[in-house]
């Protein structure tokens, strides 16, 4: 199964006042404590989300498997007040598709930007709102915007994130 097209990436940012640990804990439905800010995100009462993967690129860390060490990590890596520190991409599920395979074509997708680009992706089913659309079956990838090194550590910029010009370059 392939997905031909993700569509826009949204980003996010601090100048925003988003983090990415909060992001994360919201798409995973899941209680993360952001250590720079010590707020915690509990989302463990929310509800539809059908299935969840982290992604990671070809030789990284194990440890990073875990939410709230990876998305931490993202959030330390990066110190300015306007730092991007995850980029995102919501794509629809075909009507009709199964659950597994949903989540079979969005891990497929992240491996793909995993091993592209080496960042980390979170892949989260959501299910459509109680009040919406019941075909609204959708995915969630949440990525770092830096590459993880063999040594466990965020580097630079991943070349996703870089300007055309600077990404022309790589």
């Amino acid at each position: 199964m392939r997905i031909a097209s993700a569509g826009a990436a949204s980003t996010v940012s601090r100048s925003k006042g988003r983090s990415s640990v909060a992001a994360a804990a919201y798409r995973l439905g899941v209680s993360l404590v952001d250590d720079r800010t010590g707020l915690t995100h509990d989302y463990t009462r929310k509800g539809g989300v059908v299935a969840t993967a982290t992604v990671l690129p070809k030789g990284a860390p194990a440890a990073y498997a875990d939410p709230a060490t990876l998305w931490n990590a993202a959030e330390a890596a990066d110190k300015r007040v306007n730092s991007v520190t995850a980029r995102e991409w919501q794509i629809a599920v075909p009507f009709g598709l199964s659950e597994a395979d949903a989540l079979k074509a969005g891990r497929a997708y992240a491996s793909w930007l995993a091993d592209r680009y080496g960042v980390a992706v979170d892949v989260c089913i959501h299910a459509p709102d109680k009040d919406g659309d019941d075909r609204n079956f959708h995915v969630h990838m949440l990525a770092t915007t830096r590459t993880i090194g063999e040594d466990g550590t965020l580097g630079a910029k991943a070349v996703i994130e870089l300007a055309n010009k600077d990404r022309q370059k790589a």
